[in-house]
């Protein structure tokens, strides 16, 4: 690629046509570097991060694609295999940022939350977008555990709904996952179902914090922000040195709550996942087939039973190092470790 120097050499040089040349080249480089994504909210899931998107993208400053979470940069580690990565390259990627609104953002927010567990997708980013800020939102691991196995319950093809209605059975199956065993039935997405790995955050946020400068990065809670979402978004545009006074309203996304896997259900969720690309290509995608989706699902079954259950001392002795780790970081009072919140925002 041309460098910037060589481009306003061949400018002083030459004739008017490649001086014309040479400012178009130099406006387009202008564009691109005003439209790159600079804002990346990258954990963890369940953790409230869909709300907290569709909140601070309210702002006047921040520009949220119509993509929250365009999965380029996390791609190994949610898919088990490249031919199910939905964006193939860094041009495709960065497309979703080519708007006029884009362009006039002080930021761009990238909400794909399986950057979390990856240092070279943080290192990809940083290659990309060097003065990158980063938002992390972290959740009770218990809670958050409990809310992800209820997450899987919604699907109903391709492997992506759990084996098991009740949390304690897909909880005790992590040893024989460990081995490759017990995942649903042509699963291609392993990772989502590993919640040890997926909310022992000790596992991961001290190596991003060793490559992200501290005055890039904020990390906070999910029951902080479910509690006083205000002032939460309000901290997060002070870090983001924008208006921090603007108040967004603040919505419910992706509640808990799992569907029976009913014929009925079974084939809307299949041809759904088969028209994805002929929908791609209309624009038919993201928040658009959601609300149809949920025009056309039978009735909705509330998660209500995942206070205490019987393999609740289990989940807690697991995480017992990630709440230590938890402690150290200030986020929350030593109350919380005996609280169990399984609603999601």
């Amino acid at each position: 690629m041309a460098k910037v120097s060589d481009i306003y050499r061949l400018f002083l040089e030459t004739n008017i046509i490649s001086k014309l040349l040479c400012i178009n080249f130099l406006l387009m480089r202008v564009l691109v570097n005003n439209s790159l994504p600079n804002l990346f909210v990258i954990g963890a899931p369940k953790a409230g991060t869909s709300a907290l998107v569709s909140a601070i993208g309210q702002h006047p400053e921040i520009y949220v694609p119509y993509k929250k979470e365009p999965r380029f940069f996390d791609a190994p580690i949610y898919y088990d295999y490249e031919e199910d990565y939905p964006i193939r390259s860094i041009d495709e990627y960065l497309s979703i940022y080519n708007s006029l609104y884009s362009q006039n953002a002080s930021y761009r927010v990238d909400g794909s939350v399986f950057n979390m567990y990856s240092l070279a997708s943080i290192k990809n980013i940083l290659k990309l977008s060097p003065n990158a800020k980063f938002v992390v939102m972290l959740r009770d691991p218990e809670s958050a555990s409990k809310s992800m196995h209820a997450q899987r319950l919604k699907y109903h093809i391709n492997g992506m709904r759990e084996i098991s209605e009740k949390f304690c059975t897909c909880w005790r199956s992590l040893e024989s996952r460990k081995a490759g065993k017990l995942y649903p039935e042509k699963c291609r997405n392993k990772f989502l179902f590993r919640y040890d790995l997926l909310y022992s955050y000790e596992l991961y946020i001290p190596k991003i914090l060793s490559i992200i400068s501290t005055e890039n990065i904020y990390i906070d809670w999910y029951e902080r922000f479910k509690n006083i979402p205000e002032i939460v978004c309000k901290d997060i545009f002070s870090f983001l040195n924008v208006k921090n006074d603007f108040i967004p309203k603040i919505k419910i996304k992706n509640p808990s709550y799992f569907i029976k896997p009913r014929m009925y259900n079974k084939i809307v969720s299949y041809m759904v996942w088969k028209s994805y690309r002929l929908r791609k290509s209309f624009g038919l995608r993201g928040t658009r087939v959601v609300k149809f989706k949920k025009l056309l699902f039978e009735k909705k079954i509330k998660v209500n039973n995942y206070e205490n259950s019987e393999c609740d001392n289990e989940v807690r002795a697991f995480f017992e190092a990630t709440y230590k780790y938890l402690k150290t970081l200030g986020l929350y009072e030593k109350s919380h470790l005996s609280k169990t919140d399984s609603s999601n925002i």
